[in-house]
């Protein structure tokens, strides 16, 4: 069973798919969540019925092929960066949402926090800044004042290795080069999940874990300042290419 787990992952990393020509990096085509799930479906529920019987061997992982191909039809992406635009300044709290001030108070109770009001492609948010435990926190709510993340800023080296290597392969899919500027480790979920997170400084299990990178890269033969947002096996959930300005800072 494991070395079937391993031989599946293989196929389904982005480098694989890129061998067996589900996606190529000249149009960028990328398979859909939809797809992914079915995929995922099959792995956990038809490939153990399988093995029940004993007759499942790897070469049938060429069926899961076809249904990744299917599902590619059916449901794709094309992976074009889109433009990043985002005006930040400085506020004070009593211009914050109540909501978003009260969390801050719970989350940092003696800690000084730095108050932005930000206009992005997303709209209008708010942001809290601070420094726990020795790492640098943003807290991002919406302007009604619900949470929306909470993301720390670490080192890309120290996330597990599986992820980084996962993280890699889908970048070296869609660059030519590419440099790492940050890593963010973004935790989303219920408010109380992550106040404990934050305290504990690990993620809580009901909350959901994703890791938001700034690189520089070279891609059809121009370097470019990009925003990425990606989960723990390399599956791509946002990119965006970010427009500088002479005044942009990409330091927290």
């Amino acid at each position: 069973m494991l070395k079937l787990r391993k031989d599946f992952q293989r196929f389904v990393s982005p480098k694989a798919m890129l061998c067996h020509g589900i996606f190529k990096p000249h149009n960028e085509i990328l398979i859909h969540k939809l797809g992914l799930s079915i995929v995922k479906l099959m792995y956990n529920k038809l490939i153990p019925m399988q093995l029940k019987i004993k007759r499942y061997t790897i070469a049938s992982l060429l069926h899961i092929k076809t249904i990744i191909l299917i599902c590619n039809l059916l449901s794709i992406i094309t992976m074009t960066a889109q433009t990043k635009f985002e005006k930040e300044h400085r506020t004070k709290a009593e211009h914050v949402p109540v909501g978003a001030t009260a969390f801050i108070r719970q989350a940092f109770p003696d800690k000084k926090v730095k108050w932005y009001a930000e206009e992005s492609q997303d709209g209008r948010t708010y942001e809290a800044k601070t420094c726990y435990s020795k790492i640098k926190h943003s807290i991002e709510f919406d302007p009604a004042g619900r949470l929306i993340d909470v993301e720390r800023k670490v080192h890309f080296t120290s996330l597990k290795k599986h992820t980084q290597n996962h993280i890699t392969s889908a970048l070296d899919s869609l660059f030519e080069k590419y440099k790492i500027i940050k890593t963010q480790i973004q935790w989303k979920g219920n408010p109380e999940d992550l106040l404990q997170s934050i305290k504990k400084q690990e993620k809580n299990k009901l909350s959901y874990q994703r890791y938001e990178l700034v690189l520089k890269a070279k891609k059809d033969n121009a370097f470019k300042m990009y925003e990425m947002l990606l989960d723990s096996i390399g599956t791509v959930e946002k990119f965006l290419e970010i427009k500088q300005r002479p005044t942009d800072n990409l330091e927290f």
